[in-house]
C-alpha cells in the first residue's frame, strides 16, 4: 500500500468514526428526549415538580432538569402503586417527596435521594420490600406514616437537623436500625416503637435514668422517714408522765 492509499484509508476511517459518533449521539439524545417526554410535571415556585411517568421502568431515575428547569420535588401520588419500580434515583436538586408519592410500590427496594429534606405524609407507606434508603444529612421533616409498614427497612440515620417526626412515621418497621446519635427526638421515637439504635440512650441510658430516679426516690423516702421518726420522738418527750395511784393510806 503506497502513501496515497494509506492516507485515503485513514481519511475514510476518520469519516466513518465521525459519522458513527454522530449517529450514537443522535440516538442518545433521542432516547433522552423520549425518556423526558414520559415524565408528567408542572412548574412551581423554584422549579419543576414531577407528577408521574408514563413508562414502566424497574429503575426510575428522575432527571435534574426538564425543559431547562430544575426539578425540585416529586409530587403527591406521583408514582403510587407502581409495582414494577425496584429502584428510585433522585437528583440532589430534589428537596421534597410529596404525600404518598411512592406509597404501595410493592417492589421498591432502594431509594437514593441525597438532597431530600422533607418527606410528606405516607410517602413510602406500604413499601414492604424497601430496605435501603439514602437521604440528605439535612433531612428536617418526616411526616405521619411516611414509612409505615416498611417492614424490611434496615437502616436510617436521623441527622441533627431532623426536627419533626410525625405520628406512626415508623410504625411497622420492626427491622429498622435507627442511628440517633445526633438526634434526641429520634431517640424518643425509637424507644416508642422499640427500634434498635446506634449512639442513643434509649436502652442502656434508659436503665441508667431509671436507676438514678430509683436512688433519688429511695433517698427522699429515707429523709422523710428520719424526719417523721424525730417528730414522733419529740412528741413522746413532751407528753406528761402519768401519775400512778398506789394503795397507800387515805388522808
Amino acid at each position: 500500500m503506497d502513501r496515497k492509499d494509506e492516507l485515503r484509508h485513514k481519511i475514510l476511517l476518520t469519516v466513518a468514526l465521525v459519522v458513527l459518533s454522530g449517529l450514537v449521539l443522535v440516538l442518545v439524545l433521542r432516547f433522552r428526549d423520549d425518556t423526558l417526554a414520559q415524565f408528567t410535571y408542572e412548574q412551581a415556585d423554584g422549579g419543576i415538580v414531577v407528577k408521574g411517568y408514563s413508562g414502566d421502568p424497574t429503575t426510575l431515575e428522575v432527571p435534574e432538569t426538564i425543559d431547562g428547569f430544575t426539578v425540585v420535588a416529586v409530587g403527591e401520588n406521583a408514582f403510587a402503586a407502581q409495582t414494577r419500580i425496584e429502584e428510585v434515583i433522585l437528583p440532589g436538586t430534589v428537596t421534597e417527596i410529596g404525600a404518598a408519592a411512592f406509597a404501595d410500590c410493592a417492589s421498591l427496594e432502594s431509594v437514593e435521594a441525597p438532597g431530600v429534606t422533607v418527606i410528606r405524609i405516607e410517602a413510602f407507606q406500604g413499601c414492604t420490600e424497601l430496605s435501603d434508603v439514602t437521604f440528605s444529612d439535612r433531612l428536617a421533616v418526616v411526616e405521619d406514616r411516611a414509612f409505615q409498614g416498611c417492614s424490611k427497612l434496615s437502616a436510617l440515620k436521623a441527622p441533627a437537623t431532623l426536627t419533626e417526626i410525625g405520628t406512626d412515621a415508623f410504625a411497622g418497621c420492626g427491622n429498622l436500625h435507627l442511628d440517633v446519635s445526633e438526634n434526641r427526638l429520634a431517640a424518643e421515637i425509637a424507644l416508642q416503637y422499640g427500634l434498635s439504635t446506634d449512639g442513643s440512650d434509649t436502652s442502656d441510658g434508659m436503665w441508667l435514668r431509671i436507676a438514678g430516679a430509683t436512688l433519688l426516690l429511695g433517698a427522699f423516702v429515707a429523709v422523710i422517714w428520719v424526719i417523721l421518726s424525730r417528730i414522733s420522738k419529740s412528741k413522746r418527750g413532751r407528753d406528761p408522765i402519768p401519775t400512778s395511784h398506789g394503795s397507800g393510806e387515805e388522808k
